[in-house]
């Protein structure tokens, strides 16, 4: 029976003197030191030591569903001590993608728990990966030595405009066109439009927007969409040739998205357009380059002709002449669209060309060719070609 009892007496002294090692330890050392968190690489604590702290959490992700652009949102994580000594926790500053982490306290003792406050600001969409924020949590548990915080979610916009840019390529001058965009209102609230300005005030006679109900059936189309608008924009003639841009501007009555933008770019062209087959063509000179070619080989280009607005169907090419005459030009079978005429061209310097220097410039003559429209309000269309003839016997 003594036997026992001393036994017993000496567990209780061993679990006893085991405890106060531990408290003393964290007392003395709770950063840094051994048996502490240190400021940098993992935690010192012994695996095997039955003294030790024990991290553990119902979940270490938080899934919030969805919310919209510019709404705030912060979530609670609480992390347990399920050890027999002191947990020491903190933020690894390193990797954290959030606007705040605040941890309630950095010491948990056996059998309670901290929380740790995730904050993060809904500012734009997170190029379509769900996880939001995540904050990372350094921990003495020689098991756990860190533990990642995850906020998982959709950030969608209160509302938006589909297509988001709206682009007019190759806009014949005398043309008019229209383009829809869908505007979808993904609140509660029904979005409604307040007012439509253009941005760039030097051209807004030139464009013409007209809203009108965007109807049930696509509003359901679009996910979440709980309303909508249709967008007629129109560019009207009169535009000047080139590259043009324009901003559409929409009020709208979300408090979140109280102004929805839609940039409006496109080019305006004259009613035909060339277009070079392979490499050489510079659209903004009109010139196709065809460089240094030896007598006796040639040299053969396609180039397609496009006719858009009012006066394709009229547009009747040829004749054609040609500088030097010598360039060899043929006209191909016309095809035609519901909005353009198509016609194929094909440049040929026959091999048996006349060494010849049609680099222009400093560098030699200039080489073009006219090719008539036979429509007096269709100007001619002119290429302008750079090439040189050598001849083999250089």
């Amino acid at each position: 029976m003594r036997i026992l009892l001393a036994i017993a007496l000496a567990i209780v002294f061993g679990l006893a003197v085991g405890v106060g090692t531990a408290m003393l330890r964290h007392a003395s050392a709770p950063y840094g030191g051994p048996g502490g968190l240190p400021r940098h690489g993992p935690p010192q604590i012994d695996p095997s030591d039955p003294i030790r702290p024990k991290l553990a959490i119902s979940s270490a992700r938080y899934e919030f569903g969805r919310m919209f652009i510019g709404e705030d949102g912060k979530h609670d994580f609480v992390l347990r001590n399920d050890g027999n000594a002191p947990l020491e926790i903190r933020k690894d500053k390193k990797t954290c993608r959030c606007t705040d982490v605040k941890i309630e306290k950095s010491t948990i003792l056996p059998g309670r728990s901290a929380t740790v406050t995730i904050s993060w600001r809904s500012d734009q969409q997170v190029d379509g990966s769900r996880e939001i924020a995540h904050a990372t949590i350094r921990t003495t548990d020689p098991a756990r030595q860190s533990i990642k915080l995850t906020v998982l979610g959709r950030i969608i916009p209160a509302a938006r405009a589909v297509p988001a840019e709206l682009v007019f390529d190759d806009l014949s001058g005398g043309e008019s066109r229209t383009v829809r965009v869908r505007l979808y209102g993904y609140v509660k609230r029904p979005l409604k439009i307040l007012g439509i300005d253009l941005a760039d005030k030097r051209t807004t006679e030139h464009f013409e927007t007209a809203i009108e109900p965007l109807p049930t059936a696509e509003i359901e189309k679009e996910p979440d969409a709980l309303s909508g608008h249709l967008l007629r924009v129109t560019v009207k003639p009169g535009l000047p040739l080139g590259a043009f841009r324009q901003k559409i501007l929409i009020r709208t009555n979300v408090a979140t998205a109280p102004k929805i933008e839609v940039p409006v770019v496109g080019t305006v062209v004259g009613d035909i357009k060339i277009v070079a087959v392979g490499r050489g063509w510079a659209d903004d000179t009109g010139t196709l380059t065809l460089g240094p070619i030896e007598s006796g080989e040639g040299v053969t280009r396609q180039m397609l002709l496009i006719v858009r607005g009012p006066h394709r169907r009229e547009v009747a090419f040829g004749p054609v002449r040609c500088v030097p005459e010598f360039v060899d030009v043929q006209l191909g079978e016309e095809r035609e669209t519901e909005t353009s005429v198509t016609m194929p061209v094909t440049i040929r310097i026959p091999r048996d060309s006349p060494a010849a220097n049609y680099l222009g410039g400093e560098q030699g003559e200039q080489s073009e060719i006219m090719i008539e429209t036979g429509h007096p309000q269709v100007p001619p269309v002119r290429i302008r070609l750079r090439f040189a003839v050598e001849s083999s016997d250089d």
